[in-house]
């Protein structure tokens, strides 16, 4: 991945990820948890059905575009995606028709009917935007795509914005106009590549169909499975609790995973590139040293923001929301870990990313999910949403246990135990003092950004007293240094 590329992705994420928390915030300030657990469950099915009907199509594409592109063939491809995706909405749209049919006049119809309605729509805007985008991404128009992004994000969120200040009621409507906005940003899309992209029906190729298929549906396995472990439990949630506890349980989770989801990616994104360089240069030795070394980068980061979100929790939930979502502050702090070791197992995955076997990454996370729903099943009906969030912590820890258990007898990837020490110390130092402060003042935006200085600064400082970062400041001398250099040279 070039630089440039991976600048405007992290861009487009970092965008994404503060927009992704603004909406949270107008949304749970401005409904109850009660229609906020409606919404999660409506966003979560459009996420499960997007994965799994359309993700092995998007994940395809970008594995072959450029190999059939060379063939002179790249018009085939984005044809038989496109009319592919057609076929799936019409499919799911006749399924609908059906089960609004039969469950006309019950009790629950008009429920049924309206969660359906509103999620296919959304469905229909997300396929599309989805297909659309990875084309963008497989001819590495990352420019184009991080723009794409951000017009879908903002519009978004200009949206929640004007309906919340006209005072709209029904959330529903909300995710109306996302389909709206997602439909907008997907035909600006084609209409910039129309001129590449000759529509046809002829076009159509079922050979490359098969050929996506046969290498997407495994992926997607694995994707449906790591959804199984972060969102199954909102559904068990609703069907054996309520609509509210789904709503405080969702904000909990979701405010963890913007927050780390942004990081991990750009670590990822970041860390990829120099690991296949190791592998192809020094074997799997140098690859193992090189996960290694990523990983440590990643406990020196997320480490220290897991201890900060844990300090902050009571006044994030607060500021973010509102005090009727407090009760799920032990939830976010839950969830938070579980991210942390969620992060970790991506790490020891690359064994097998590296080698092409991503079918043992499959089943890795199936067993996990298969012991997180039967888990949610036994538990949540009895103890509510909070279950959950201790089923799925523990459902990433058995993830991470078989993948690191079954990671080390193909590659070994050595663990920096002293570097693991010194970082859970600092971050320890840093929680007790951004909990000590926050507890001596009336926390507010002010007293929140003050506090997250105060803790990076001690725990900055703490881990150059320990030699920790030692190396990282040589660097950022010697690159302060060099600019100084050039400075003095254009100035004379």
């Amino acid at each position: 991945m070039r630089k440039s590329s991976s600048i405007f992705y992290l861009v487009s994420s970092i965008v994404s990820g503060i927009s992704g928390f603004i909406l949270i915030s107008m949304l749970t300030k401005n409904f109850l948890p009660e229609e906020y657990g409606y919404y999660s469950l409506i966003i979560t099915t459009v996420s499960l059905a997007t994965t799994v009907l359309i993700g092995w199509i998007s994940q395809s594409l970008i594995r072959f575009y450029e190999e059939f592109a060379n063939k002179q063939k790249g018009n085939y491809v984005i044809n038989t995606i496109i009319f592919t995706t057609i076929i799936v909405n019409i499919i799911i749209l006749l399924i609908i028709m059906l089960v609004v049919f039969f469950t006309k006049g019950s009790g629950i119809g008009d429920y049924i009917d309206n969660f359906l309605i509103v999620s296919f729509l959304f469905f229909v805007s997300e396929s599309f935007y989805l297909i659309l985008g990875t084309i963008l991404r497989a001819k590495n128009n990352s420019k184009l795509y991080s723009i794409s992004v951000i017009l879908y994000t903002v519009f978004k969120l200009i949206i929640t914005i004007v309906y919340i200040m006209q005072h709209g009621k029904n959330i529903s409507s909300i995710i109306y106009y996302y389909s709206m906005s997602g439909a907008i940003v997907s035909i600006l899309i084609f209409l910039t590549q129309i001129k590449n992209i000759r529509i046809n029906i002829k076009y159509f190729s079922t050979t490359i169909l098969v050929d996506f298929f046969k290498y997407g549906i495994p992926l997607i396995g694995l994707s449906a499975m790591q959804w199984i472990m972060a969102s199954s439990d909102r559904y068990i949630i609703g069907a054996f609790r309520n609509s509210k506890e789904v709503g405080i349980y969702s904000l909990s989770y979701s405010l963890a995973n913007n927050i780390f989801s942004i990081l991990t990616t750009f670590l990822l994104l970041s860390a990829y590139p120099k690991i296949i360089s190791s592998m192809n240069k020094h074997g799997k030795a140098g690859a193992a040293k090189s996960i290694s070394d990523q990983q440590r980068y990643y406990f020196l980061i997320i480490i220290p923001l897991f201890a900060g979100i844990t300090a902050l929790s009571k006044d994030l939930i607060l500021y973010i929301s509102s005090s009727e979502y407090l009760e799920g502050q032990m939830t976010l702090i839950i969830s938070a870990l579980g991210m942390v070791i969620y992060g970790i197992t991506f790490y020891y995955n690359k064994t097998w990313e590296l080698s092409k076997d991503t079918k043992k990454i499959f089943l890795h996370a199936l067993y996990s999910g298969v012991i997180n729903i039967l888990l949610n099943i036994i538990l949540v009906p009895r103890y509510g949403y909070e279950a959950a969030a201790y089923t799925t912590l523990f459902a990433y820890i058995i993830y991470l246990f078989i993948t690191v258990y079954r990671s080390n007898k193909e590659m070994k990837i050595p663990l920096k135990i002293r570097s693991i020490f010194k970082i859970v110390l600092c971050s320890l130092v840093m929680y007790i003092s951004v909990y000590v402060y926050c507890e001596n003042v009336n926390v507010n935006i002010f007293h929140l950004i003050i506090s997250a200085i105060i803790g990076s600064v001690i725990y900055v400082a703490l881990l150059a007293i320990l030699g920790e970062i030692s190396n990282e400041i040589k660097v950022i001398k010697s690159s302060i240094n060099k600019l100084i250099y050039k400075s003095n040279r254009y100035s004379k």
